[in-house]
C-alpha cells in the first residue's frame, strides 16, 4: 500500500498521536488586524482590507482513503472537479454520511490506528493576494478542520494540523507572490489518532466546518494579547493587567510603540489620552517583545451575567521613529474576579448560582457548520428562560458564540476538545496522548482568555483522570491564573467511569466538585455535610432526552437551601437531529442509524431542551420558573400580602414590571399593574395586593396569578389557589343500564397501564433496554405488563347499574390485575363510572393507572380545566398553572424526535373533546386527576420510532388516569423520586362522562354532577 502523496514527509501520519501538527503557527488570541480605529472598532474581519475570506465555493474531490489521492492533483488546476461549500461538512453535502456514536467508536477500537477505508476530501481553490499585500506576511486561517488537515500551495507541502474545534494558522508568505494566482489545496482526513480523543457524543462529520481566511500583517504585528482583568467589589475598582506580545518576522531590530485606549459602553474614553509603551525590537532578552500595562480603573462597572458591562479595548501598533500606524485591533473586555472562598464559588464577591446547560454547536441542516442565526437564537432563548450559564460541551464552541455570551451575559465553562469515552480507562494517562491533551487545553486558553464570560476552563469530558490532565491543568494555570479549572473525571475514585468519590482529591486539575447525574439525595447529603472545600456544581445533572427533566424543582429546592450547592448544568441544549425527508416529502429529525451508520447509539444525541430548529420543548417552561430571578416565597391569603425574594446577586429587581390578576375557573375578574418593585439583591420585601372579595361556588376555583415582565417578555410567575370547592352533587333521575349498548358509548373504557414509552423509561432503539432490570421499560416487560391476558370477565346488573369486572394474568402471574367498572346512567345524559383497581404487590411500579376511551377523530377541539398551558406531570409542574385552556387535537402531542408519552395534564377537574359543530365528550371528577386527548393510541406511540411512522387513524383517544409515573431523567440521569412512582396496590376513582351537544358549556356542566 502506498502512503499519502510523496510530498508528505511521513507515512500515515494521521495515526501518530504525538504528531499533533507540522508548521502550524503558535496559538494566539482571537483577533484580527485592521488599518484604522474605525474599522477595528467593528471587530468584524470583513471590514478589514487585511483579511480576505475564502468562504464560498471550493473544488472538491472525494476518496475512500487517503492513499487513493494522486500526487498530481495537489498541483493541478481543479478543472472539472465537483464543487462544495466552505465552511461546511461534506457529510451534509452529498458525500459520505454522518455517523453517530456515544460510548463506542464508529470503527474498531484499536488506538491509535484507524481503518484503511478512511473517507478523505481534497479541497482546492485558486487564491491570490492583493498587490497591496506585497512585502507583508500572509497567514492562512482555518477555523476548524475535522479531523486532520494537510495544507499545500501549488503542490508544495506547507503543514499539517489536528484538533477539529480550534483554529489552525500557517504562514504562506514563502509560497505566495502578490498579484499571482496560486493553488491552495487542503487535504482533510476524516478519522485519525485524534478521533480517539474526539469521541464526544455527537455526530462524526468531516470537512472544513468553520471559516477559512487569509490574513495580512506587517513584518511586526500583534501576535497575542492577554487582557487579564480583576474587580474589587468593596472599592468598586477594576484592574487591568495587559500583556501585548509582538510577532517579529526575520531579524529583530525595529523600535515600536503600543498605545491603548479603553472606551465604555457609550464610546467614551476612560483615559484622557491613550496609554503607551515602547517595545524595543532590538533586545528580546530584556523585554521579550512584550508591552506590559498594569492599570486601575476607579468607579469600574463590573461584568456579570446579570449586568454584562463591557469595555472596548483599542490597541494601536506604531513605528516608534515615524509614528506611522502599523496595525490596529480591538477587544471587548469585562472586569471580574473569580475565586473560591469557604467552599463556594465567589464571583465579584458573591456566591452566584449556576443555572446552566451544556451546549453543542449544532445546525439542523449543516451539522457542525452553524449559521449565526442559531447562535443568536440560542442566546435569546437561554436568557428569556432565565438560564445564566453554559458549558461548551465538549469542545471550544464557535468563537462568535463566546462574543455573544459576553454581550448578553452568560457564565461560561470553556471545555477543551477532548473526550475518550470508548477509552475512558486509558488515554488520560497514556503518554502517547499527553502532548495532544496538554496542547488542546493550552491552545483553547490562548484563543479565548480575553472573554469576560469565561469563568472556568474545563480539561475535557469523560477521558478518565491521569497525569495528562494534571499537566494540562498546569499549562492552563500558567497561561491564565485568573480563572478556575474544571475536570469532572477527577471526582472518580479510579481509572474507570464509576460513582463519584466526593472526598478530597484531584485538586491539581479541578477546583470544583462537578459530578455527573447525582441523585437528589446526594445533593442534600453534600449540602448538609460537605466533604470537601470546593463548590458542588454538577457538570451534568438532569438529562433532557425526550419528554424529561422531571424533579428539576425538587433538585433546586435543595440547591436554594444549602450554600455549598451552587447549581449545575442540564444535559443538554439542542437536540442534534438532522433535517431529512421521507420519500414522500415529510420532514423528520434523523438520528443515529438513519443514515445506515453502524454501529450507532440511535437517538441518544437527541437529548436537548430545544429541538434542532430551536423550538422549545415543554420542559423549558419548567426551567424558566425554577430559575426565575425573583421568587414569591410567601403569600398570605387573608391579608393579600406577598413576599418576594430577589435571587439575583448584582441587580435590583426594579428592572421588572409587575402585575397580577385574579381568575375564577380561568376567567379573569380583576387585574392590576404594580410597576417596578425595588428589591435589593438577595433581599426580600413584602407587598400588599388588593384582592377582590368573592364567594366561591361549587365547582369553582379562585386563583391569583402574579407576573413580572421585562420589555414585554414574561420573566417570573407565581400562582396561588385562594379558594376552591368541589362540584355540587345533585339528585338526578337515573336510567337503568342493562348492557353496554345502553351507555351509548362508541366503545367501553379500557384498562390502561402502559404509556408511550419515554426515553427515560428505556431507549426504544437499544434492544437490551427492553429487558434490562435497571430500566423501567425492562422491568415492565420482564413482569409481562405488555402481555396481559384476560383471565375472567364478569358482567352483572347491580341496582340498575352495569358492573364489569375483568381479571388479567401476566405470563408469570395469575390474577395480577383486577379492574372493576360500575356504570350508572342519568336522564340528563351523564354517565357515572366508579373505577376500582387492584394490582398484585409483586408487580413493579407502574407507568400509569387509568382508562382509555376511543373517540371520534373529528373531535379536534380540546379543552380542560387544570394545569396548563403546556403538558405537565407529577414531577414537572412548576412551569404550569391552574386555569381553563384549549387547543387543537394535533397540538396535544408534542413532536418529540422519537414518539412517546406526551400531552398529559395534571390536576384536572375536567377535560373534553369537541368537533367544529360543538358535539363532543366531557369527562370530569370530584377529585383531581390527570389525562389527555391524543390523536394516537398508546400502542401506536410505543411502536413508532419516528413521527412519520404515526399514521392517522381517524380517532382520538381520551386517557383518564388516577396517576401517571413521574418523568425523571433516567435515560442517563437519576430516575424520578419514589413519591412520584405509581406503586401496585388498591386504587379507586369516580369519573363522570357526558356527550356534549352544541352550545353546552363544559365548565358550567362540570359544576353539578349527578349523585
Amino acid at each position: 500500500m502506498t502512503s499519502i502523496p510523496s510530498s508528505f514527509p511521513l507515512p500515515r501520519p494521521w495515526e501518530i498521536p504525538e504528531l499533533t501538527q507540522i508548521n502550524r503557527l503558535p496559538a494566539r488570541s482571537f483577533h484580527f488586524p485592521f488599518p484604522t480605529e474605525k474599522s477595528a472598532s467593528t471587530r468584524n474581519p470583513e471590514k478589514s482590507k487585511w483579511v480576505k475570506s475564502l468562504d464560498g465555493e471550493w473544488s472538491f474531490d472525494y476518496f475512500d482513503m487517503p492513499e487513493d489521492l494522486p500526487d498530481a492533483l495537489l498541483g493541478e488546476l481543479p478543472e472539472g472537479a465537483a464543487s462544495i461549500e466552505v465552511p461546511g461538512n461534506w457529510t451534509r453535502q452529498g458525500w459520505d454520511r454522518p455517523h453517530y456514536t456515544n460510548v463506542q467508536m464508529p470503527f474498531e477500537n484499536t488506538p491509535p490506528t484507524v481503518p484503511d477505508q478512511n473517507p478523505t476530501g481534497l479541497f482546492r481553490k485558486i487564491i491570490s493576494i492583493p498587490k497591496t499585500w506585497k512585502n507583508r506576511r500572509t497567514v492562512l486561517h482555518l477555523g476548524g478542520v475535522e479531523s486532520v488537515g494537510v495544507i499545500y500551495v501549488d503542490g508544495k507541502f506547507v503543514g499539517m494540523t489536528s484538533d477539529s474545534r480550534l483554529p489552525a494558522e500557517f504562514d504562506l508568505s514563502p509560497f505566495l507572490e502578490a498579484g499571482k494566482d496560486h493553488l491552495l489545496s487542503i487535504l482533510v482526513i476524516r478519522y485519525s489518532a485524534f478521533s480517539y480523543v474526539e469521541d464526544q457524543d455527537h455526530w462524526w462529520m468531516a470537512g472544513l466546518h468553520r471559516s477559512v481566511k487569509l490574513i495580512s500583517t506587517d513584518q511586526v504585528w500583534f501576535e497575542d494579547i492577554f487582557a487579564k482583568t480583576g474587580y474589587k467589589p468593596g472599592k468598586k475598582t477594576g484592574t487591568l493587567d495587559l500583556q501585548v506580545k509582538l510577532g517579529v518576522n526575520g531579524e529583530p531590530g525595529r523600535l515600536c510603540r503600543v498605545e491603548i485606549q479603553l472606551k465604555d459602553a457609550d464610546g467614551k474614553n476612560v483615559w484622557k489620552k491613550p496609554l503607551s509603551r515602547k517595545v524595543d525590537g532590538t533586545n528580546y532578552r530584556q523585554e521579550g517583545f512584550v508591552a506590559q500595562f498594569n492599570e486601575t480603573l476607579e468607579q469600574c462597572l463590573p461584568w456579570s451575567a446579570e449586568v454584562p458591562n463591557l469595555y472596548a479595548l483599542h490597541l494601536t501598533l506604531k513605528d516608534q521613529e515615524s509614528g506611522s500606524v502599523i496595525e490596529q485591533t480591538c477587544l471587548r473586555i469585562g472586569f471580574k474576579t473569580v475565586k473560591i472562598k469557604k467552599g463556594q464559588l465567589i464571583f465579584n464577591g458573591q456566591p452566584i448560582l449556576i443555572k446552566g446547560v451544556n451546549r453543542h454547536d449544532h445546525d439542523p441542516d449543516h451539522g457542525k457548520t452553524i449559521d449565526r442565526k442559531w447562535l443568536i437564537e440560542d442566546a435569546a432563548l437561554l436568557k428569556s428562560h432565565n438560564f445564566n450559564a453554559v458549558r461548551t460541551a465538549h469542545y471550544p464552541n464557535d468563537p462568535e458564540w463566546l462574543d455573544i455570551c459576553d454581550e448578553v451575559g452568560l457564565y461560561v465553562v470553556d471545555e477543551a476538545n477532548q473526550e475518550a469515552h470508548a477509552n475512558y480507562n486509558t488515554l488520560g494517562h497514556d503518554p502517547r496522548w499527553q502532548k495532544s491533551m496538554v496542547e488542546r487545553t493550552s491552545r483553547m486558553v490562548m484563543r479565548d482568555r480575553n472573554h469576560a464570560s469565561i469563568y472556568a476552563w474545563s480539561l475535557g469530558n469523560e477521558t478518565g483522570y491521569g497525569l495528562n490532565h494534571d499537566l494540562a491543568a498546569d499549562a492552563a494555570r500558567a497561561l491564565d491564573d485568573s480563572r478556575l479549572l474544571h475536570n469532572e473525571p477527577a471526582d472518580r475514585a479510579g481509572w474507570w467511569q464509576g460513582k463519584a468519590d466526593l472526598v478530597p482529591g484531584g485538586e491539581r486539575s479541578s477546583d470544583f466538585r462537578c459530578p455527573m447525574y447525582p441523585q437528589i439525595a446526594y445533593f442534600i447529603e453534600y449540602g448538609k455535610n460537605p466533604t470537601d472545600t470546593r463548590p458542588y456544581i454538577p457538570c451534568e445533572y438532569s438529562h433532557a432526552m425526550g419528554n424529561s427533566n422531571g424533579c428539576l424543582a425538587d433538585t433546586w429546592d435543595a440547591i436554594y437551601k444549602y450554600p455549598m450547592l451552587q447549581g449545575g448544568y442540564i444535559w443538554d441544549w439542542v437536540e442534534q437531529g438532522l433535517r431529512e425527508k421521507t420519500e414522500d416529502g415529510r420532514e423528520f429529525w434523523a438520528y443515529g442509524g438513519d443514515f445506515g451508520d453502524e454501529p450507532n447509539d440511535v437517538n441518544f444525541n437527541c437529548n436537548g431542551l430545544v429541538q434542532p430548529d430551536r423550538i422549545p420543548k415543554p420542559a423549558m417552561a419548567e426551567c424558566k420558573v425554577v430559575f426565575q430571578p425573583v421568587h414569591a416565597s410567601k403569600f398570605n391569603k387573608q391579608t393579600g400580602e406577598v413576599t418576594l425574594l430577589n435571587r439575583d446577586f448584582f441587580r435590583n429587581a426594579d428592572w421588572l414590571e409587575w402585575s397580577y390578576s385574579c381568575c375564577v375557573n380561568g376567567k379573569e375578574i380583576y387585574e392590576a399593574d404594580l410597576g417596578p418593585l425595588s428589591i435589593a439583591p438577595q433581599k426580600s420585601k413584602t407587598f400588599a395586593l388588593k384582592l377582590p372579595e368573592i364567594t366561591v361556588k361549587a365547582g369553582e376555583q379562585f386563583v391569583l396569578h402574579l407576573r413580572a415582565s421585562n420589555e414585554g417578555l414574561e420573566m417570573c410567575r407565581a400562582s396561588f389557589v385562594l379558594a376552591a370547592k368541589a362540584p355540587k352533587k345533585v339528585s338526578t333521575p337515573s336510567l337503568p343500564v342493562a348492557d353496554a349498548k345502553a351507555l351509548k358509548l362508541k366503545t367501553l373504557p379500557e384498562l390502561q397501564i402502559l404509556r408511550g414509552y419515554l426515553d427515560n423509561d428505556g431507549v426504544k432503539g437499544k434492544e437490551e433496554q427492553w429487558t434490562a432490570d435497571w430500566k423501567p421499560l425492562g422491568r415492565w416487560h420482564n413482569a409481562g405488563l405488555d402481555q396481559l391476558t384476560l383471565q375472567e370477565e364478569k358482567t352483572e346488573s347491580v341496582n340498575d347499574s352495569l358492573r364489569i369486572q375483568r381479571t388479567y394474568n401476566t405470563p408469570h402471574l395469575e390474577n395480577a390485575i383486577t379492574h372493576q367498572q360500575t356504570f350508572r346512567g342519568f336522564e340528563n345524559g351523564w354517565i357515572r363510572m366508579d373505577q376500582l383497581f387492584h394490582f398484585d404487590g409483586s408487580l413493579p411500579d407502574l407507568p400509569r393507572i387509568g382508562i382509555c376511551l376511543e373517540l371520534d377523530g373529528r373531535f379536534d377541539h380540546i379543552e380542560w380545566m387544570g394545569l396548563g398551558p403546556t403538558e405537565s406531570y407529577a414531577d414537572r409542574k412548576a412551569g404550569v398553572w391552574p386555569g381553563h385552556f384549549s387547543g387543537k387535537l394535533s397540538e396535544q402531542l408534542f413532536p418529540y424526535v422519537v414518539p412517546q408519552e406526551s400531552g398529559n395534564r395534571e390536576d384536572l377537574r375536567w377535560i373534553c373533546a369537541r368537533d367544529k359543530a360543538g358535539k363532543g365528550m366531557l369527562a370530569c371528577s370530584d377529585q383531581l386527576f390527570s389525562g389527555s386527548v391524543l390523536p394516537y393510541s398508546t400502542a401506536q406511540l410505543i411502536q413508532a420510532t419516528h413521527p412519520f411512522e404515526l399514521s392517522a387513524s381517524g380517532k382520538a383517544f381520551m386517557n383518564l388516569d388516577i396517576a401517571q409515573r413521574g418523568l425523571g431523567t433516567a435515560s442517563c440521569g437519576p430516575d424520578t423520586l419514589e413519591k412520584y412512582k405509581v406503586q401496585p396496590g388498591e386504587y379507586a376513582i369516580t369519573w363522570w362522562l357526558k356527550t356534549l351537544e352544541p352550545g353546552e358549556n363544559p365548565e358550567t356542566l362540570a359544576r353539578k354532577l349527578p349523585k
